[in-house]
Protein backbone atom coordinates (compact mmCIF):
# COMPACT_ATOMS: atom_id res chain seq x y z
CA UNK A 1 0.00 0.00 0.00
CA UNK A 2 1.39 3.23 -1.42
CA UNK A 3 1.97 5.78 1.41
CA UNK A 4 -0.85 8.06 0.34
CA UNK A 5 -3.23 5.13 0.06
CA UNK A 6 -1.98 4.47 3.88
CA UNK A 7 -2.93 8.06 5.22
CA UNK A 8 -5.73 7.45 3.89
CA UNK A 9 -6.35 3.92 5.26
CA UNK A 10 -5.43 5.24 9.05
CA UNK A 11 -7.40 8.29 8.64
CA UNK A 12 -10.68 6.44 7.67
CA UNK A 13 -10.18 3.41 10.26
CA UNK A 14 -9.60 6.55 13.18
CA UNK A 15 -12.89 8.33 11.89
CA UNK A 16 -15.01 4.92 11.87
CA UNK A 17 -13.21 3.31 15.25
CA UNK A 18 -14.15 6.70 17.13
CA UNK A 19 -18.04 6.75 15.66
CA UNK A 20 -18.87 3.74 15.96
CA UNK A 21 -17.05 3.01 19.36
CA UNK A 22 -19.36 6.06 20.65
CA UNK A 23 -22.39 4.60 19.14
CA UNK A 24 -21.45 1.31 20.50
CA UNK A 25 -21.23 2.41 24.55
CA UNK A 26 -24.79 3.79 24.22
CA UNK A 27 -26.05 1.04 22.84
CA UNK A 28 -28.85 -1.44 24.56
CA UNK A 29 -29.58 -4.61 22.95
CA UNK A 30 -32.32 -5.37 21.12
CA UNK A 31 -34.61 -8.67 21.41
CA UNK A 32 -32.69 -10.85 19.09
CA UNK A 33 -29.27 -9.57 20.59
CA UNK A 34 -30.23 -10.63 24.22
CA UNK A 35 -31.76 -13.92 22.82
CA UNK A 36 -28.82 -15.07 22.27
CA UNK A 37 -26.87 -14.48 25.36
CA UNK A 38 -30.07 -16.08 27.36
CA UNK A 39 -29.27 -19.32 24.89
CA UNK A 40 -25.87 -19.00 25.97
CA UNK A 41 -26.50 -18.51 29.52
CA UNK A 42 -28.33 -21.65 29.89
CA UNK A 43 -27.84 -24.28 27.71
CA UNK A 44 -25.09 -26.55 26.83
CA UNK A 45 -23.51 -26.64 23.44
CA UNK A 46 -25.10 -30.21 23.00
CA UNK A 47 -28.81 -28.27 23.31
CA UNK A 48 -27.29 -25.08 21.28
CA UNK A 49 -27.20 -27.18 18.89
CA UNK A 50 -30.30 -29.28 19.11
CA UNK A 51 -32.03 -25.65 19.30
CA UNK A 52 -30.39 -24.07 16.34
CA UNK A 53 -33.36 -25.54 13.83
CA UNK A 54 -36.09 -23.39 15.57
CA UNK A 55 -33.39 -20.12 16.10
CA UNK A 56 -32.46 -20.33 12.40
CA UNK A 57 -28.79 -20.12 12.69
CA UNK A 58 -25.93 -21.47 13.39
CA UNK A 59 -23.67 -22.28 16.73
CA UNK A 60 -20.51 -20.42 16.75
CA UNK A 61 -21.75 -17.15 17.77
CA UNK A 62 -23.27 -18.49 20.94
CA UNK A 63 -20.17 -20.74 21.57
CA UNK A 64 -17.93 -17.55 21.40
CA UNK A 65 -20.25 -15.63 24.02
CA UNK A 66 -20.96 -18.74 26.14
CA UNK A 67 -18.11 -18.33 28.78
CA UNK A 68 -19.01 -14.75 29.42
CA UNK A 69 -23.05 -15.58 29.50
CA UNK A 70 -22.54 -18.44 31.79
CA UNK A 71 -20.67 -16.61 34.27
CA UNK A 72 -23.34 -13.35 33.84
CA UNK A 73 -20.40 -11.16 32.85
CA UNK A 74 -20.67 -7.54 32.55
CA UNK A 75 -23.58 -7.73 30.06
CA UNK A 76 -23.99 -6.85 27.37
CA UNK A 77 -20.56 -5.45 26.82
CA UNK A 78 -18.43 -8.84 25.94
CA UNK A 79 -21.34 -9.57 23.44
CA UNK A 80 -21.25 -5.96 21.89
CA UNK A 81 -17.47 -5.85 21.87
CA UNK A 82 -16.80 -9.38 20.18
CA UNK A 83 -19.17 -8.58 17.47
CA UNK A 84 -17.80 -5.23 17.28
CA UNK A 85 -13.52 -6.73 16.47
CA UNK A 86 -15.18 -9.11 13.76
CA UNK A 87 -17.17 -5.93 12.31
CA UNK A 88 -14.11 -3.60 12.45
CA UNK A 89 -11.64 -6.52 11.04
CA UNK A 90 -14.28 -6.81 7.91
CA UNK A 91 -13.78 -3.31 7.34
CA UNK A 92 -9.92 -3.63 7.61
CA UNK A 93 -9.77 -6.57 5.63
CA UNK A 94 -11.23 -5.07 3.07
CA UNK A 95 -9.44 -2.32 2.60
CA UNK A 96 -6.05 -3.89 2.87
CA UNK A 97 -6.89 -6.64 0.36
CA UNK A 98 -9.99 -6.04 -1.87
CA UNK A 99 -9.34 -5.07 -5.39
CA UNK A 100 -11.60 -2.00 -5.12
CA UNK A 101 -10.79 1.72 -5.55
CA UNK A 102 -10.42 3.86 -2.64
CA UNK A 103 -13.52 5.72 -3.29
CA UNK A 104 -15.41 2.16 -3.12
CA UNK A 105 -14.10 1.07 -0.08
CA UNK A 106 -14.98 4.29 1.79
CA UNK A 107 -18.39 4.60 0.47
CA UNK A 108 -18.56 0.70 1.66
CA UNK A 109 -16.63 1.64 5.03
CA UNK A 110 -19.74 4.03 5.97
CA UNK A 111 -22.60 2.57 4.08
CA UNK A 112 -25.65 1.23 6.73
CA UNK A 113 -24.39 -2.09 6.76
CA UNK A 114 -20.43 -1.82 7.65
CA UNK A 115 -21.10 1.33 9.49
CA UNK A 116 -24.68 0.90 11.90
CA UNK A 117 -25.67 -2.33 11.51
CA UNK A 118 -22.35 -4.42 11.56
CA UNK A 119 -20.58 -3.05 14.19
CA UNK A 120 -23.19 -1.64 16.75
CA UNK A 121 -26.01 -4.45 16.56
CA UNK A 122 -24.07 -7.85 18.28
CA UNK A 123 -25.70 -10.56 16.48
CA UNK A 124 -24.22 -13.65 14.63
CA UNK A 125 -23.94 -11.80 10.92
CA UNK A 126 -20.71 -9.68 11.43
CA UNK A 127 -18.21 -13.08 11.99
CA UNK A 128 -20.15 -14.23 8.79
CA UNK A 129 -19.30 -11.17 6.30
CA UNK A 130 -15.54 -10.99 7.74
CA UNK A 131 -14.69 -14.93 7.13
CA UNK A 132 -16.42 -14.28 3.50
CA UNK A 133 -14.64 -11.49 3.19
CA UNK A 134 -11.42 -13.69 3.86
CA UNK A 135 -12.59 -16.51 1.53
CA UNK A 136 -12.19 -13.83 -1.45
CA UNK A 137 -9.23 -12.32 0.18
CA UNK A 138 -7.58 -16.00 -0.61
CA UNK A 139 -9.62 -17.06 -3.56
CA UNK A 140 -6.67 -17.04 -5.75
CA UNK A 141 -4.70 -18.65 -3.32
CA UNK A 142 -7.08 -21.30 -2.05
CA UNK A 143 -5.03 -24.45 -3.32
CA UNK A 144 -1.78 -23.16 -1.61
CA UNK A 145 -3.80 -23.10 1.76
CA UNK A 146 -6.41 -26.02 0.96
CA UNK A 147 -6.57 -26.90 4.56
CA UNK A 148 -6.85 -23.29 5.85
CA UNK A 149 -9.39 -22.45 3.40
CA UNK A 150 -11.56 -25.45 3.63
CA UNK A 151 -11.26 -24.62 7.62
CA UNK A 152 -12.91 -21.36 7.36
CA UNK A 153 -14.86 -22.24 4.42
CA UNK A 154 -16.93 -25.08 7.64
CA UNK A 155 -16.47 -22.03 10.44
CA UNK A 156 -17.77 -19.84 8.17
CA UNK A 157 -21.16 -21.80 7.02
CA UNK A 158 -21.82 -22.49 11.10
CA UNK A 159 -21.87 -18.60 11.51
CA UNK A 160 -25.78 -18.08 10.06
CA UNK A 161 -27.94 -19.19 7.64
CA UNK A 162 -27.04 -16.22 5.64
CA UNK A 163 -23.44 -17.48 5.61
CA UNK A 164 -23.95 -20.94 5.34
CA UNK A 165 -25.45 -19.42 1.38
CA UNK A 166 -22.03 -17.77 0.36
CA UNK A 167 -19.99 -20.36 2.18
CA UNK A 168 -21.27 -23.21 0.32
CA UNK A 169 -20.81 -21.45 -2.88
CA UNK A 170 -17.48 -20.69 -2.03
CA UNK A 171 -17.18 -24.90 -0.95
CA UNK A 172 -18.39 -25.77 -4.44
CA UNK A 173 -16.37 -23.83 -6.42
CA UNK A 174 -13.28 -25.09 -4.02
CA UNK A 175 -14.16 -28.57 -4.55
CA UNK A 176 -14.21 -28.13 -8.46
CA UNK A 177 -10.85 -26.68 -8.30
CA UNK A 178 -9.42 -29.02 -5.84
CA UNK A 179 -10.97 -32.40 -8.17
CA UNK A 180 -9.32 -30.75 -10.83
CA UNK A 181 -6.14 -30.41 -9.95
CA UNK A 182 -6.34 -33.44 -7.64
CA UNK A 183 -6.28 -35.19 -10.79
CA UNK A 184 -3.21 -33.32 -12.53
CA UNK A 185 -1.61 -34.70 -9.09
CA UNK A 186 -1.01 -30.82 -7.95
CA UNK A 187 -2.59 -31.17 -4.84
CA UNK A 188 -1.33 -33.82 -2.48
CA UNK A 189 -3.23 -36.37 -1.79
CA UNK A 190 -3.56 -35.80 2.29
CA UNK A 191 -4.41 -31.94 1.67
CA UNK A 192 -7.34 -33.73 -1.00
CA UNK A 193 -8.57 -35.80 2.13
CA UNK A 194 -8.34 -33.64 5.37
CA UNK A 195 -9.99 -30.79 2.91
CA UNK A 196 -12.80 -32.74 1.76
CA UNK A 197 -12.99 -33.93 5.11
CA UNK A 198 -13.01 -30.61 7.23
CA UNK A 199 -15.34 -29.37 4.41
CA UNK A 200 -17.95 -32.71 5.08
CA UNK A 201 -17.97 -32.44 8.98
CA UNK A 202 -18.66 -28.69 9.10
CA UNK A 203 -21.60 -29.86 6.17
CA UNK A 204 -23.13 -32.38 8.74
CA UNK A 205 -22.39 -29.99 11.16
CA UNK A 206 -25.47 -27.70 9.15
CA UNK A 207 -27.35 -30.52 8.67
CA UNK A 208 -27.79 -31.42 12.48
CA UNK A 209 -28.44 -28.13 13.06
CA UNK A 210 -30.77 -27.06 10.38
CA UNK A 211 -32.16 -30.44 9.04
CA UNK A 212 -35.91 -31.29 9.15
CA UNK A 213 -38.54 -28.80 8.55
CA UNK A 214 -39.90 -26.35 11.24
CA UNK A 215 -43.18 -25.06 10.67
CA UNK A 216 -43.09 -21.87 13.22
CA UNK A 217 -40.20 -19.98 10.49
CA UNK A 218 -42.46 -18.96 8.00
CA UNK A 219 -42.33 -16.42 5.47
CA UNK A 220 -43.86 -15.71 1.59
CA UNK A 221 -43.58 -13.67 -1.03
CA UNK A 222 -45.63 -10.56 0.11
CA UNK A 223 -43.93 -10.43 3.05
CA UNK A 224 -40.63 -10.10 1.55
CA UNK A 225 -41.43 -7.95 -0.89
CA UNK A 226 -42.59 -5.66 1.75
CA UNK A 227 -40.31 -5.71 4.26
CA UNK A 228 -37.68 -5.23 1.25
CA UNK A 229 -39.22 -2.08 0.11
CA UNK A 230 -39.54 -0.65 3.48
CA UNK A 231 -35.99 -0.97 4.04
CA UNK A 232 -34.76 -0.11 0.54
CA UNK A 233 -37.33 2.62 -0.61
CA UNK A 234 -37.01 5.06 1.91
CA UNK A 235 -38.06 9.03 2.61
CA UNK A 236 -34.93 10.37 0.91
CA UNK A 237 -35.47 10.90 -2.70
CA UNK A 238 -31.85 11.09 -3.43
CA UNK A 239 -31.43 7.86 -1.44
CA UNK A 240 -33.96 5.92 -3.62
CA UNK A 241 -33.11 7.42 -6.97
CA UNK A 242 -28.74 6.08 -6.26
CA UNK A 243 -30.36 2.80 -4.98
CA UNK A 244 -32.41 2.27 -7.97
CA UNK A 245 -29.74 3.59 -10.97
CA UNK A 246 -27.28 1.35 -8.92
CA UNK A 247 -29.31 -1.55 -8.72
CA UNK A 248 -30.59 -1.54 -12.49
CA UNK A 249 -26.86 -0.92 -13.48
CA UNK A 250 -25.61 -3.48 -11.50
CA UNK A 251 -28.23 -6.04 -12.44
CA UNK A 252 -27.14 -5.37 -15.78
CA UNK A 253 -23.31 -4.87 -16.17
CA UNK A 254 -22.17 -7.08 -13.14
CA UNK A 255 -23.47 -10.23 -15.39
CA UNK A 256 -21.81 -8.70 -17.95
CA UNK A 257 -18.77 -8.30 -16.20
CA UNK A 258 -18.40 -11.61 -14.99
CA UNK A 259 -19.75 -13.37 -18.13
CA UNK A 260 -15.31 -14.25 -18.98
CA UNK A 261 -15.29 -15.68 -15.28
CA UNK A 262 -17.81 -18.71 -14.86
CA UNK A 263 -17.13 -19.48 -10.82
CA UNK A 264 -17.95 -15.73 -10.25
CA UNK A 265 -21.39 -15.68 -12.14
CA UNK A 266 -21.95 -18.70 -10.21
CA UNK A 267 -21.20 -16.91 -7.27
CA UNK A 268 -23.42 -14.33 -8.48
CA UNK A 269 -26.18 -16.28 -9.23
CA UNK A 270 -25.70 -18.71 -6.69
CA UNK A 271 -26.12 -16.41 -4.07
CA UNK A 272 -28.77 -14.18 -4.93
CA UNK A 273 -30.92 -16.53 -6.26
CA UNK A 274 -30.80 -18.52 -2.49
CA UNK A 275 -31.50 -15.81 -0.70
CA UNK A 276 -34.44 -15.46 -3.30
CA UNK A 277 -35.64 -18.68 -2.47
CA UNK A 278 -35.62 -18.62 0.80
CA UNK A 279 -37.00 -15.30 1.44
CA UNK A 280 -40.04 -16.10 -0.76
CA UNK A 281 -40.58 -19.90 0.38
CA UNK A 282 -39.51 -20.00 3.81
CA UNK A 283 -39.25 -16.72 5.86
CA UNK A 284 -39.65 -13.00 4.48
CA UNK A 285 -36.67 -11.55 6.16
CA UNK A 286 -35.73 -8.14 7.45
CA UNK A 287 -32.95 -5.44 6.82
CA UNK A 288 -30.07 -7.20 8.55
CA UNK A 289 -30.95 -10.14 6.18
CA UNK A 290 -31.05 -8.22 3.35
CA UNK A 291 -27.47 -6.26 3.08
CA UNK A 292 -26.41 -9.64 2.28
CA UNK A 293 -27.59 -9.03 -1.32
CA UNK A 294 -25.07 -6.39 -1.61
CA UNK A 295 -22.64 -8.57 0.51
CA UNK A 296 -23.06 -10.68 -2.22
CA UNK A 297 -22.76 -8.89 -5.36
CA UNK A 298 -19.65 -6.87 -3.93
CA UNK A 299 -17.87 -10.13 -3.04
CA UNK A 300 -18.83 -11.53 -6.31
CA UNK A 301 -17.17 -8.63 -8.11
CA UNK A 302 -14.32 -9.05 -5.70
CA UNK A 303 -13.30 -12.51 -7.09
CA UNK A 304 -13.82 -11.83 -10.61
CA UNK A 305 -10.95 -9.05 -9.80
CA UNK A 306 -9.41 -10.85 -8.03
CA UNK A 307 -8.78 -13.50 -11.05
CA UNK A 308 -9.07 -10.45 -13.85
CA UNK A 309 -6.53 -7.37 -12.40
CA UNK A 310 -6.55 -5.34 -15.42
CA UNK A 311 -9.10 -2.43 -15.56
CA UNK A 312 -11.24 -2.22 -18.77
CA UNK A 313 -13.99 0.50 -18.97
CA UNK A 314 -16.71 -2.06 -18.46
CA UNK A 315 -15.09 -3.20 -15.36
CA UNK A 316 -14.52 0.66 -13.76
CA UNK A 317 -18.64 1.52 -14.59
CA UNK A 318 -19.46 -2.11 -13.14
CA UNK A 319 -17.72 -1.28 -10.05
CA UNK A 320 -19.45 2.47 -10.17
CA UNK A 321 -23.02 1.05 -10.53
CA UNK A 322 -22.11 -1.48 -6.69
CA UNK A 323 -20.22 1.73 -5.15
CA UNK A 324 -23.97 3.67 -6.35
CA UNK A 325 -26.13 0.80 -4.07
CA UNK A 326 -24.03 1.32 -0.89
CA UNK A 327 -24.28 5.17 -1.43
CA UNK A 328 -27.71 4.93 -1.47
CA UNK A 329 -27.38 3.54 2.02
CA UNK A 330 -25.55 6.59 3.77
CA UNK A 331 -28.35 8.45 3.35
CA UNK A 332 -30.54 6.33 5.39
CA UNK A 333 -28.50 7.17 8.33
CA UNK A 334 -31.12 9.80 10.00
CA UNK A 335 -33.78 6.90 9.57
CA UNK A 336 -31.51 3.94 11.11
CA UNK A 337 -29.11 5.41 13.56
CA UNK A 338 -31.26 5.77 16.30
CA UNK A 339 -33.11 2.85 16.14
CA UNK A 340 -30.51 0.77 15.82
CA UNK A 341 -28.61 2.21 18.74
CA UNK A 342 -31.38 3.05 21.25
CA UNK A 343 -33.77 -0.50 22.11
CA UNK A 344 -34.64 1.35 25.86
CA UNK A 345 -33.88 -2.30 27.14
CA UNK A 346 -31.17 -0.87 29.59
CA UNK A 347 -33.80 1.60 30.51
CA UNK A 348 -36.52 -0.30 30.80
CA UNK A 349 -35.09 -3.01 33.33
CA UNK A 350 -33.54 0.04 35.10
CA UNK A 351 -36.89 1.19 35.48
CA UNK A 352 -38.42 -2.05 37.25
CA UNK A 353 -35.27 -2.68 39.06
CA UNK A 354 -35.34 0.57 41.15
CA UNK A 355 -38.91 0.18 42.15
CA UNK A 356 -39.41 -1.91 44.61
CA UNK A 357 -42.92 -2.74 44.58
CA UNK A 358 -42.26 -4.06 41.12
CA UNK A 359 -38.80 -6.27 42.45
CA UNK A 360 -41.11 -7.75 45.09
CA UNK A 361 -43.86 -8.44 42.53
CA UNK A 362 -44.48 -11.14 39.89
CA UNK A 363 -43.87 -9.61 36.07
CA UNK A 364 -45.71 -10.85 33.66
CA UNK A 365 -44.13 -10.42 30.10
CA UNK A 366 -46.33 -10.79 27.25
CA UNK A 367 -44.80 -9.41 23.58
CA UNK A 368 -41.29 -11.67 22.52
CA UNK A 369 -39.30 -7.79 21.93
CA UNK A 370 -40.17 -7.27 26.05
CA UNK A 371 -37.69 -10.45 26.37
CA UNK A 372 -34.88 -8.18 25.78
CA UNK A 373 -34.69 -6.93 29.54
CA UNK A 374 -34.08 -10.31 30.97
CA UNK A 375 -30.50 -10.68 31.13
CA UNK A 376 -30.09 -7.10 33.16
CA UNK A 377 -32.94 -8.76 35.59
CA UNK A 378 -31.52 -11.84 36.18
CA UNK A 379 -28.98 -10.31 38.90
CA UNK A 380 -31.87 -9.30 40.87
CA UNK A 381 -33.56 -12.70 41.13
CA UNK A 382 -36.87 -10.88 40.37
CA UNK A 383 -40.04 -13.00 39.57
CA UNK A 384 -40.24 -13.12 35.44
CA UNK A 385 -43.07 -14.95 34.02
CA UNK A 386 -44.50 -15.16 30.42
CA UNK A 387 -47.69 -14.90 29.96
CA UNK A 388 -48.22 -17.18 26.77
CA UNK A 389 -46.79 -19.77 28.64
CA UNK A 390 -47.57 -19.84 32.13
CA UNK A 391 -43.92 -20.53 32.19
CA UNK A 392 -40.78 -18.62 35.07
CA UNK A 393 -38.72 -15.97 31.96
CA UNK A 394 -35.70 -18.77 31.71
CA UNK A 395 -34.65 -19.66 28.93
CA UNK A 396 -36.96 -21.96 26.67
CA UNK A 397 -38.63 -22.33 23.68
CA UNK A 398 -41.11 -19.63 25.09
CA UNK A 399 -38.66 -17.28 23.84
CA UNK A 400 -39.74 -17.86 20.14
CA UNK A 401 -42.81 -18.53 20.43
CA UNK A 402 -45.02 -15.02 18.88
CA UNK A 403 -47.08 -12.51 20.56
CA UNK A 404 -50.79 -14.59 19.01
CA UNK A 405 -52.07 -15.11 22.62
CA UNK A 406 -51.08 -11.47 23.61
CA UNK A 407 -54.37 -10.42 25.33
CA UNK A 408 -56.84 -7.77 24.14
CA UNK A 409 -59.12 -5.94 26.31
CA UNK A 410 -61.91 -5.71 26.85
CA UNK A 411 -63.01 -9.56 26.39
CA UNK A 412 -65.09 -11.53 27.62
CA UNK A 413 -63.22 -14.85 28.78
CA UNK A 414 -59.73 -15.69 30.46
CA UNK A 415 -57.51 -17.42 28.69
CA UNK A 416 -55.81 -20.43 30.81
CA UNK A 417 -52.52 -19.24 30.41
CA UNK A 418 -52.83 -16.23 32.14
CA UNK A 419 -54.47 -17.78 35.25
CA UNK A 420 -51.19 -19.77 35.28
CA UNK A 421 -49.13 -17.08 35.30
CA UNK A 422 -50.52 -14.99 37.45
CA UNK A 423 -48.99 -15.67 41.50
CA UNK A 424 -51.10 -16.22 44.22
CA UNK A 425 -48.85 -15.04 47.09
CA UNK A 426 -47.43 -11.50 45.28
CA UNK A 427 -48.65 -8.79 43.56
CA UNK A 428 -49.08 -9.12 39.94
CA UNK A 429 -47.94 -6.56 37.44
CA UNK A 430 -48.03 -7.12 33.30
CA UNK A 431 -46.04 -5.38 31.03
CA UNK A 432 -47.55 -4.63 27.75
CA UNK A 433 -47.47 -1.97 24.70
CA UNK A 434 -49.64 1.04 24.84
CA UNK A 435 -52.51 -0.06 21.86
CA UNK A 436 -56.07 0.92 21.11
CA UNK A 437 -56.86 -3.17 22.72
CA UNK A 438 -54.94 -2.40 26.15
CA UNK A 439 -55.56 1.52 26.72
CA UNK A 440 -53.44 3.51 29.46
CA UNK A 441 -56.68 3.97 31.02
CA UNK A 442 -56.93 0.22 31.77
CA UNK A 443 -59.27 -2.93 30.78
CA UNK A 444 -60.71 -6.39 32.12
CA UNK A 445 -60.89 -9.10 30.53
CA UNK A 446 -63.57 -12.02 32.63
CA UNK A 447 -65.58 -15.25 31.72
CA UNK A 448 -67.84 -16.58 34.06
CA UNK A 449 -66.23 -17.81 36.98
CA UNK A 450 -63.21 -14.92 37.06
CA UNK A 451 -62.29 -11.27 36.39
CA UNK A 452 -58.72 -10.09 35.68
CA UNK A 453 -58.43 -6.37 35.92
CA UNK A 454 -55.47 -4.57 34.15
CA UNK A 455 -55.24 -1.09 36.34
CA UNK A 456 -52.08 1.44 35.09
CA UNK A 457 -49.26 1.37 37.58
CA UNK A 458 -46.70 3.02 35.58
CA UNK A 459 -47.19 4.65 31.93
CA UNK A 460 -43.61 4.27 30.31
CA UNK A 461 -43.25 7.28 27.54
CA UNK A 462 -47.16 6.40 26.38
CA UNK A 463 -45.29 3.30 24.78
CA UNK A 464 -45.33 0.45 27.01
CA UNK A 465 -48.16 0.06 30.72
CA UNK A 466 -47.16 -1.53 33.40
CA UNK A 467 -50.79 -2.47 35.04
CA UNK A 468 -51.24 -3.88 38.51
CA UNK A 469 -52.96 -6.99 37.25
CA UNK A 470 -55.98 -8.45 39.83
CA UNK A 471 -57.53 -11.58 39.38
CA UNK A 472 -61.08 -11.78 41.21
CA UNK A 473 -63.26 -14.55 41.38
CA UNK A 474 -66.97 -14.35 40.85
Amino acid sequence: MKLKNNKLFVTVIAIYIIITSLRLIFHQPWYDEALAWNISQNLNLLEIIKLMRVEGHTFIWYLLIMPFAKADLWYPYPMLIINYIFALASVIYMWKKAPFNNLTKFVITFSFPFFILLPIVARCYAIGIFLLFILAGLYRDKLKYPIIYSTIISCCANTSVMAIIGASCFGFIFAFDLIKEGLKNNVSKKDFILSFSIMAVGACLILWQLGGSNAEIQGNGTDFFKNLSEYYIGTKPISNIIAITGSIFSSILLPICLFKNKKSLFFLFYTIGIMIFIFTQVYAGFTHHFIFFFVYALISYWIYSEENPKNTILKKITEISIMLMFLSHIFIFPDTAYIYIHSGSKYFANYISNDENLKKGRIILYYPLDKRIIPYLTKYNIDLWFYCQGEKATYSSALHNTSICSPKGPIYYVPSWLSRSLSKDKTNYSIMKITDETPLSGFIIEDRSRRIIFELYKDINKTYGIFKTTEILK
